[in-house]
């Protein structure tokens, strides 16, 4: 039994005489998180957002982040990339996590079309560059991912084509730091928000719960909640109110509601 392995690895296994490899997904998706606090880059110790950072494009831009989703080509993150073994998710929960997962969802397909619209209607205006501006700030950000993971490089190479056509400037080179996920009061990139938007794997407790930490209010990460898992900064009190009840019954087809 091996554990998060990607998909190159596959190739390594499948040469050992004698056995067969079989490869399941189980509950481990790989995915953006979008900053929606402040990038506190080259802010110091200890990283203290009332005083230090810059606001990131995706604060209190829901249509914006909608239309990079709309933009990215899943299926051939999948085929070219991936090797097939995965399967492009339609919501923040896994197709295998049942029951939670809700099963009406259609099935995402990309929509370059629908992210420019939305793009146009929320203000962002493609300059003589074919770049988007609104406010004055420009359409840019950086991909940070883990170092020398040369799946991961390419896949940010992939979304960062693929986004050029919605007008946003995306290095096609990921940030990288050997400390991506260290801890808060070690300078841990995510979990201090050192970044725009973070690409990487995890592996959910099956239970929505695990889910809830990673976007609750209370865990957004500071000097005075060193260890807050919401490393997105994500704060919607009404979603939170969600997975409150959803913590507070044991009915299962209540629960499933609650989180749909």
């Amino acid at each position: 039994l091996g554990l998060d392995l990607i998909a190159n690895d596959l190739p390594a296994l499948q040469a050992i005489n004698g056995y067969t490899t079989v490869a399941i997904t189980g509950l481990l998706d790989e995915f953006l998180t979008f900053n929606q606090g402040k990038n506190m880059k080259g802010c110091p110790a200890p990283y203290d957002q009332t005083k230090c950072g810059t606001n990131t494009i995706f604060v209190g831009d829901k249509l914006l982040r909608q239309a990079i989703n709309l933009a990215i080509d899943k299926a051939a993150i999948n085929k070219n990339l991936v090797g097939n073994v995965g399967v492009p998710m339609n919501g923040p929960l896994l197709s295998t996590f049942k029951p939670w997962a809700d099963a009406s969802l259609a099935k995402f397909t990309r929509d370059v079309a629908k992210a420019n619209s939305l793009l146009d209607g929320d203000g962002w205006v493609k300059g003589s560059d074919g770049i988007r501006a609104k406010n004055g700030k420009r359409l840019a950000f950086h991909i940070t991912t883990t170092a020398g993971n040369k799946q991961r490089a390419s896949e940010v190479e992939l979304i960062a084509n693929n986004l050029k056509e919605i007008g946003a400037d995306v290095p096609s080179s990921p940030d990288t730091g050997t400390n991506v996920f260290d801890s808060f009061n070690t300078g841990g990139i995510f979990a201090t928000g050192q970044y725009d938007v973070a690409l990487f794997a995890n592996n959910w407790a099956p239970d929505p719960d695990s889910f809830a930490s990673y976007v609750a209010v209370n865990q957004i990460p500071s000097p005075t909640n060193q260890s807050g898992g919401n490393w997105g900064h994500a704060n919607d009190p009404a979603l939170d109110a969600l997975f409150q009840q959803g913590a507070n019954t044991l009915d299962i087809a209540k629960r499933t509601d609650l989180y749909n």
